[in-house]
């Protein structure tokens, strides 16, 4: 009997699971197949059911009286004990997100801050601090939002790691805590004694110490290569040593369009043709790879992409078999794919302490493997800026975002999901370790601490009168 190529046999488990299964169906199963999130998994409908909540609570209130009651069921279906929390403090957290700015919203926000440490928070379990915070970030509530979020961490540090193999999540929560701090030693002394149901948990978590260290440093290019496939083997051969630019779906009026040409490789975010590129006066015109996330590949899977750039080389897909998907579909409608080139992501989520990465730190992430002279990012803020250059939008997107609005909330959904300190901290440390280089709009956002970070998010996207006006 022939021997059975293992890799083989997970790539056609993978490409079965992306592929036949519905996205609803996989976020529900993701806990039981990745490492251990369990109910503590935070994904879209939540956010919704929670926000949901919300609306009814100031919606059904009477003389501003908040009773709760339609937070507490949303949470508590979650295993959130949010009714834990003092009555007081959920009261004035909903009162907080209706206030316009001013003099009240400034006073309420930090005592809603300042009572943090006495509210009963230390009863709850750091995940159930992690649900909370995510609707602060779904309300715009960014400055209080991070200090949940603190408070979750420190909550997570504060861990027995003396559990059993059925609570090594707790465990998994304090080294994931530990990494975020730069705590590298301690992670060691705790992960040398970790033991995890999942052999890939235990992999990742010592992936993400060498990204947060300092890669280049901890990590030999033999030991790198180690993990490459094959598409990975000719992706080295196409990145390695050479100089990258990355080109952000900002908005613009710097004419950068010659310097983001003159790079070896360039590589930009859901670009599918000309259009989607924008100006080439600020954008440049040369696209050599292409990153997509869900959406976009659901997108040309569907309904076809006939202004395909001939100057693509590569397709990098978010998930396992995205970028297959997509360049089937390219074949389908004629478009030649004789030099194209598709991989997917080495996903690192299941070892963050919170959310899922943007499509920049997935990319950066990815490229620190292969060997790059040099990176360089135009047009990047980490999401200071709702608005993306014409043309960047697929028609599906442009429709959902037709008010200004709308586009908010597409936006703080987004980031609730996932979590802007945790992209932010990413981010710091490549550019600490010098890994990075970008523009001055960047450069600007990377050297703001986190907590000033988030406060910019808040001027940016809060509604000035209050949620209670939309």
């Amino acid at each position: 009997m022939s021997k059975i190529n293992f890799k083989t046999l997970k790539e056609f488990i993978q490409i079965f699971y992306h592929k036949i299964i519905p996205r609803f169906i996989r976020a529900r199963l993701s806990p039981l197949i990745h490492p251990p999130k369990l109910s503590k998994l935070i994904v879209h409908d939540k956010i919704d059911t929670y926000f949901q909540a919300y609306i009814k609570e100031i919606t059904n209130n009477k003389n501003n009286n908040y009773k709760n009651n339609y937070l507490h069921k949303a949470f508590n279906k979650n295993m959130v004990r949010s009714d834990k929390i003092d009555v007081k403090w959920w009261s004035d957290f909903i009162s907080l997100a209706t206030l316009p700015n001013g003099l009240r919203f400034k006073q309420l926000n930090q005592s809603l801050i300042n009572r943090i440490e006495y509210s009963n928070f230390n009863s709850l379990e750091y995940f159930e601090l992690l649900h909370i915070y995510s609707l602060c970030i779904r309300l715009s509530l960014f400055d209080l939002a991070y200090n949940l979020r603190k408070k979750s961490v420190n909550l997570a540090l504060k861990q027995d790691t003396s559990v059993n193999l059925a609570e090594s999540w707790k465990t998994k929560a304090k080294l994931s805590a530990l990494l975020e701090a730069g705590s590298f030693s301690k992670f060691d002394k705790i992960f040398s004694k970790f033991k995890s149901r999942w052999k890939e948990e235990k992999f990742l978590l010592s992936y993400l110490r060498i990204i947060l260290k300092n890669f280049k440093k901890s990590l030999t290019i033999d030991k790198i290569i180690r993990m490459d496939s094959i598409q990975d083997q000719n992706y080295r051969n196409f990145i390695e040593n050479k100089k990258i630019v990355i080109v952000g779906p900002s908005t613009s009026n710097k004419k950068d369009g010659k310097k983001i040409d003159n790079a070896d490789v360039v590589i930009r975010i859901n670009a599918m043709s000309k259009s989607s590129i924008g100006d080439p006066a600020i954008k440049g015109s040369r696209c050599d790879v292409t990153f997509f996330n869900g959406d976009q590949t659901t997108s040309i899977v569907k309904y076809g992409c006939l202004q395909w750039p001939n100057d693509i080389t590569w397709v990098v897909g978010k998930e396992y078999g995205h970028a297959k998907e997509i360049i089937k579909r390219l074949s389908l409608d004629r478009i030649n794919i004789k030099n194209l080139r598709g991989r997917g992501l080495q996903q690192i989520e299941p070892a963050l302490f919170n959310g899922a990465l943007n499509v920049l730190p997935n990319i950066l992430i990815d490229l620190m493997r292969f060997n790059p002279k040099e990176i360089f990012l135009y047009h990047f803020d980490m999401m200071l800026t709702k608005e993306r250059f014409a043309g960047y939008y697929i028609k599906k997107m442009k429709k959902k975002i037709k008010y200004k609005d709308q586009l908010t909330k597409i936006r703080t959904r987004g980031l609730a999901i996932h979590d802007p300190v945790t992209q932010f901290i990413i981010l710091k440390k490549f550019w600490k370790n010098k890994f990075l280089k970008g523009d001055k709009r960047f450069k600007k956002v990377i050297e703001m601490n986190i907590e000033d970070y988030m406060k910019e998010l808040q001027k940016n996207y809060r509604n000035s009168k209050g949620l209670k006006s939309k």
